[in-house]
């Protein structure tokens, strides 16, 4: 055991050089001046300075307060009961050593650069829900100001008004925002690829390459999936060169895109060296949740895909606001201010990688990997809020900015009040949820025997698990062993299950010998049954 992990310590340190010299052999094949890289990004900090000290007091008044209902909102839903997944990625992962959590994919919702700044900041907080969601929290405030600004660089500073307001009360956002995946990472990094991407559309800097090709790697290394984002946003330069450039212009950056794509490439290598040389390529490639599938199979599938992904990015906003939404996305297109060109380009490139991704790996994912979409889908809808709110207020002799920031705020507001009050977040079964698991392990705790037996569907395992583990420094495992007969225990999580699927489906359990479960106990979404005993002669 002990060769295993210095083997593993050892494989880390080699990730972290070869990390450098992929860095390093980048840097030396763009060349470029730091000090002109230093003095051009201050130069555009205060460009940008000068831009925000510009903007009418009643926009940055705006932004500022849906800024404050973006972190309200989130730190209400922070201390949720913690959910599968992310309880997974904790116990499996993030709970153990650090060589252990960098090379074991046995299980694929091993994010591992997420569960790296999960493991190091347990290690210096602690072990609450709120700090090992602080990654997926930090990362999901900081998409809505960088949806700001990539609104405001795509279609102006009216429409990314309207853009940060929806993306900070946007249910699904809110959601991963609380929830320990690597989700909003993702998210996060394809807006800033989308700004990049469109800087290197017009420019060709050495640093900004490096910059893409560094935030693709990242993204790789937290999941496989940031292949839809990032290449999606590859893809964009390319197109976008042609478009605005012609062919020329296209050919002529070709070098320097494979580079950055080489960067990403070799970031991503260097990052799950360590699983690779434990297990090879099969788990990093070969998720058994997620298989090819038929032709047939994979026309079901992405219908399916199509028909849940509206409600899904969708969750806790009715039919008629998100329709109303959908209409304002329409509207952009007649946002005379705005490239609309330059919208629709992204938009039909996001749409077609993703496609083709799909077609070529014949997999369907979980309806969560489209989670990246939901900034760009902020992004149109502001754009057609902006122009219908300006319309409007010329035709009513309104002031437009008072009306911009009036209309960002209602909807903001509106959207807002009715994902706090509501219970769909909660309710969610994304990602697996079990809302009574930290009043179930308590009340196990204080009533399981010394030879009594816990029995619960996998589904709703490690959320209880965990809560054994902070409330009273037990495992579930210490409880489900089946030689502890005295009692059998049944937890069924009624959001997800019922009791009968119990019976079906543990077959390691001797139902035969015991009566009717009895409830012991009924919670708001759970029940805990106990199995008595058949009498002898029965």
């Amino acid at each position: 055991m002990v060769i295993a992990l210095g083997t593993t310590a050892r494989l880390a340190g080699l990730e972290v050089a070869l990390g450098s010299a992929a860095i390093m052999l980048i840097v030396k094949a763009l060349p470029f001046s730091l000090r002109d890289t230093v003095a051009e990004a201050g130069e555009g900090l205060r460009a940008l300075r000068r831009t925000w000290s510009t903007d009418p007091a009643v926009h940055r008044v705006t932004l500022g307060l849906v800024l404050l209902l973006a972190v309200a909102l989130r730190l209400h839903y922070l201390d949720q009961p913690m959910r599968y997944d992310e309880s997974t990625t904790f116990l499996r992962f993030a709970f153990r050593p650090f060589p252990a959590a960098i090379s074991d994919y046995s299980f694929p919702n091993n994010h591992i650069f997420h569960t790296l700044l999960v493991w190091l900041v347990t290690r210096v907080l602690g072990n609450a829900p709120w700090e090992i969601r602080l990654p997926a929290l930090a990362f999901g405030l900081l998409l809505v100001p960088a949806t700001y600004v990539a609104g405001r660089v795509l279609a102006g500073r009216r429409p990314a008004l309207f853009a940060a307001a929806l993306c900070a009360v946007w249910p699904w956002l809110v959601l991963f925002s609380t929830n320990a995946r690597g989700y909003t990472l993702i998210a996060l990094g394809f807006v800033v690829l989308i700004l990049l991407a469109n800087r290197l559309a017009t420019t060709s800097s050495p640093v900004l390459w490096i910059a893409f090709g560094l935030i693709t790697g990242i993204g790789m290394f937290t999941a496989p999936v940031m292949l839809y984002p990032a290449g999606a946003a590859a893809v964009w330069i390319l197109v976008e060169r042609e478009r605005r450039g012609g062919r020329a212009a296209t050919i002529r950056v070709l070098p320097k895109w494979g580079a950055s794509i080489a960067l990403a490439g070799l970031i991503t290598v260097a990052g799950y060296l360590p699983v690779l040389v434990k297990s090879g390529a099969d788990p990093l490639v070969g998720n058994r949740f997620v298989t090819p599938v038929s032709a047939d199979g994979l026309v079901q599938g992405l219908t399916a895909l199509a028909s849940s992904l509206p409600l899904t990015l969708g969750l806790d906003i009715s039919v008629p606001v998100a329709g109303g939404l959908l209409v304002l996305a329409l509207l952009a297109f007649f946002h005379r201010g705005i490239d609309r060109g330059r919208l629709a380009a992204l938009g039909i490139t996001v749409v077609a990688w993703c496609v083709l991704v799909l077609l070529a790996t014949r997999r369907v994912p979980p309806t969560r990997v489209g989670l990246f979409l939901v900034p760009l889908c902020c992004i149109n809808i502001g754009a057609g809020a902006a122009w219908l709110t300006d319309t409007l207020s010329a035709s009513l002799r309104l002031d437009q900015e008072n009306a911009i920031g009036l209309a960002a705020l209602v909807m903001a507001a509106g959207i807002g009040w009715k994902t706090f009050t509501n219970d769909g977040i909660l309710a969610s079964a994304e990602t697996g949820a079990f809302r009574d698991a930290p009043d179930v392990a308590s009340y196990l705790l204080s009533r399981i025997g010394d030879e009594d037996r816990v029995v619960i569907l996998q589904l709703s395992a490690p959320s209880l698990d965990y809560y054994l583990l902070t409330r009273g420094g037990h495992r579930l495992s210490d409880f489900t062993s089946a030689s502890r007969q005295r009692e059998v225990i049944l937890v069924v999580n009624d959001q997800e299950e019922n009791l009968g699927e119990l019976h079906t489906t543990r077959r390691d359990v001797p139902w035969e010998e015991y009566e009717r479960p009895t409830l012991l106990r009924a919670f708001p979404h759970s029940s805990v049954f106990i199995l008595p005993a058949r009498q002898p002669g029965q």
